[in-house]
Formats: C-alpha cells, sequence, structure tokens
C-alpha cells in the first residue's frame, strides 16, 4: 500500500463519517 493509497482511504472513512453524520442529523430532524 503505498502512502497515496492510505491518503485516499484515509479520505474516504473522513467522507464516510461526514455522510453517517449528515444522515443521523437529517434523521433527527
Amino acid at each position: 500500500v503505498g502512502i497515496a493509497d492510505k491518503k485516499f482511504l484515509s479520505s474516504m472513512k473522513k467522507v464516510r463519517v461526514l455522510k453517517s453524520s449528515y444522515c443521523l442529523k437529517s434523521l433527527i430532524r
């Protein structure tokens, strides 16, 4: 696994967290 791959994976994880938190917020509303 290269550095670029690690950065990509970490960014994907961040996006997933953002999406899940956004979905939770919309559900609460």
